[in-house]
């Protein structure tokens, strides 16, 4: 039995499991052993197409159309399927999960796009008989695949109740991991899906219960600041009963009831988890939720929305817009996301916003934010404010001479080599702008002594910090972005390449490959602990640490995304962790995560910040705001 949510299941002859059942030489060995494999044939009982036919191709029986495999109840498993697609708008995939015909996910590739968009492999959730692709879009929903056409290629998907990751081809490395499937339930029918028109066939469907799959745990969400979660929500009318200008109190649609519902975790309201369509003719709900203003203010709402939308604030409209598939331009898919944006003129007490929300293909859903939030735990009080910087990356804490040193990257309003440092006081106060001159782009900075060791584009510039000049430059040949660096008690300095997946070791004027792919990803933040080299891996989101003397890396913490651009220590052995994006966190050798400090809604990063002990001040670049901000962490 699989969870309430999920109780209705579909007919069929689950008694009458005709398939041969073999340990198959298959290649799945290279993803995760299997110890039995089940190949399914389109013409046995336990196939049902309710929605397609078996074909030949190429002297082999294929399947075209919507069927899945009765008498299977997945939660984990692995699905292999051979693929023919002629390059023709299509959508084939594997279903997975599948409560029934209106319940289930899939993952799917779309072969008129193979090469060319980065969204040719797509995971959509269906609930209520709607497939929300258009709300689930980019990392870990969305990919770039290069498909063959007109041969055959082999599809696989390995799946958990919680994560999926799908393969095409021969390669070892996913098309696609889905790090967060969205339906509830742990189980569920396999299945296939294309359209039946022949752009697409399936061949060859086999499948095994996933017992040695292996998934890293899925990390929680951060919501984002200001996000507005809790929304109570009309039942379903069609559009052509509803006048769009009109505020739901204003509507003839006789008297309903409003049920209150939640957003998820990163504040999509996915509509379609609560209502379905009622026939083919657009439809809409009504959204509201309520603002309160200690007085009178202006406040900017952050929004998307699929298919169109009506804005009112207290039964005011405020804006109307369609974002429906190609309804912009030809090739518009009505992706939903944060583009739009409206200012609230907030009355002094409870503000009721109200929404409008049209569907007609792809997606139902609602997103709304506080455009200026921002978010700080308890305990994290402000200190200072030090703008007119260009773009600064890196801020370093010097706690013999009490100063900060401030890197400019400023690609943007300078050329090259003309970048420089600036050396701040603790308090904020610039000391002087332009202290070291003549750099190009400089990121990451390390102090050894009287020795500044700073990131620059080609490799790596040797400061005295006495006279504030470039005594040494080093390039290191090979690397594609040099990013941070940190130096151990014997005077060894490692500098990462967040562009080479690579972590160089430069000791006695020579660079050698310290890590290398196989062993990080995307990496910046460096850090030397206790005989170890601590990573953030901005490639998978992961803090890790990495023996000097053997390489043998342990994983310390696993963030849902972000680019980890800073790493400190505090007195009590906890990390303190930057995401560049705008994001602060604690996190313990345990690996247990608290977020401090929230910004990404202002826009405001957090790149390679500093760090004080003494006084627990961190010295925070913003990156694109041309700001150093200090903020004071308390118990």
């Amino acid at each position: 039995m699989i969870g309430t949510s999920r109780t209705k299941r579909l007919p069929g002859a689950a008694a009458a499991l005709v398939l041969a059942c073999a340990s198959l030489a298959l290649p799945w060995q290279s993803h995760a052993a299997e110890s039995e494999t089940v190949r399914v044939s389109f013409d046995s009982d336990v196939w049902v197409a309710p929605g397609g036919q078996v074909v030949e191709h190429d002297g082999l029986p294929c399947f075209a159309g919507f069927g899945y495999v009765d008498g299977v109840d997945l939660a984990t498993g692995v699905v292999e399927v051979d693929l023919y697609a002629t390059g023709a708008s299509s959508y084939p995939g594997i279903v997975f999960h599948m409560a029934d015909g209106r319940e289930y996910e899939w993952i799917y590739v779309r072969p008129h796009r193979a090469g060319q968009y980065p969204d040719a492999v797509q995971y959509s959730p269906t609930m209520n008989g709607i497939s929300s692709w258009q709300l689930w879009n980019g990392d870990g929903y969305t990919a770039p695949v290069e498909l063959p056409e007109g041969e055959w290629v082999t599809l696989r998907l390995e799946f958990s109740p919680e994560q999926a990751r799908f393969y095409v081809g021969d390669s070892d490395e996913p098309a696609l991991h889905v790090r967060e499937c969205r339906l509830d339930g742990e189980g569920g029918h396999i299945g296939l899906r294309c359209p039946p028109d022949g752009s697409a066939l399936f061949s060859n469907l086999r499948y095994g219960s996933g017992r040695s799959l292996s998934f890293a745990p899925v990390p929680p969400a951060d919501p984002p600041p200001g996000a507005m979660t809790e929304w109570d929500i009309s039942p379903v009318f069609r559009m052509d009963a509803i006048d769009l200008e009109l505020p739901p109190s204003e509507q003839d649609v006789g008297e309903f009831e409003w049920e209150r519902v939640a957003a998820d975790p990163d504040g999509l309201l996915d509509i379609g988890r609560y209502r379905g369509r009622t026939g083919g003719m657009p439809d809409c709900i009504f959204a509201k939720t309520t603002i309160d203003a200690e007085e009178a203010e202006t406040l900017r709402l952050e929004f998307g929305y699929s298919d169109a939308v009506s804005v009112f604030l207290n039964g005011r409209l405020l804006f109307t817009a369609s974002n429906a598939y190609r309804q912009r331009d030809p090739t518009a898919l009505g992706i939903i996301g944060l583009h739009d944006a409206v200012y609230l003129p907030l009355e002094k007490g409870p503000n009721e916003l109200a929404f409008t929300v049209t569907e007609s293909f792809g997606g139902w859903g609602l997103i709304a934010r506080d455009g200026g939030a921002m978010f700080t735990s308890s305990g994290v009080e402000d200190v200072f404010e030090t703008g007119g910087l260009l773009t600064p990356e890196c801020v370093l804490y010097d706690q013999e001479r009490d100063v900060l040193y401030v890197s400019n990257f400023d690609t943007y309003r300078r050329a090259v080599a003309t970048q420089y440092l600036s050396k701040l006081g603790t308090d904020g106060a610039v000391e002087d702008l332009e202290w070291v001159s003549g750099l190009s782009m400089p990121t990451g900075m390390a102090l050894s002594g009287s020795t500044l060791y700073v990131v620059e584009r080609s490799g790596l510039a040797v400061v005295d910090v006495a006279s504030g000049e470039v005594a040494e430059r080093h390039s290191i040949r090979g690397a594609a972005f040099p990013n941070d660096v940190a130096v151990d008690g014997a005077g060894v300095v490692y500098v990462s390449d967040s562009g080479g997946d690579t972590v160089f070791r430069f000791e006695n004027g020579e660079f050698s490959v310290f890590l290398g792919s196989d062993k990080v990803s995307g990496p910046n933040a460096v850090l030397v602990r206790e005989g170890a080299l601590i990573v953030g891996n901005g490639g998978d989101s992961t803090l890790r640490s990495y023996d000097l003397s053997t390489g043998v890396q342990t994983t310390i913490a696993r963030f849902r995304d972000g680019n980890i651009d800073g790493i400190a220590l505090t007195d009590d052995g906890d990390y303190l962790i930057s995401h560049w994006e705008g994001r602060l966190y604690r996190v313990s050798p345990e690996g247990a995560v608290t977020r401090l400090l929230d910004s990404t809604v202002r826009g405001a990063g957090v790149a390679d910040f500093g760090y004080d002990r003494s006084t627990d001040t961190v010295f925070i670049p913003t990156f694109y705001t041309d700001q150093v901000v200090g903020y004071r962490l308390k118990d």
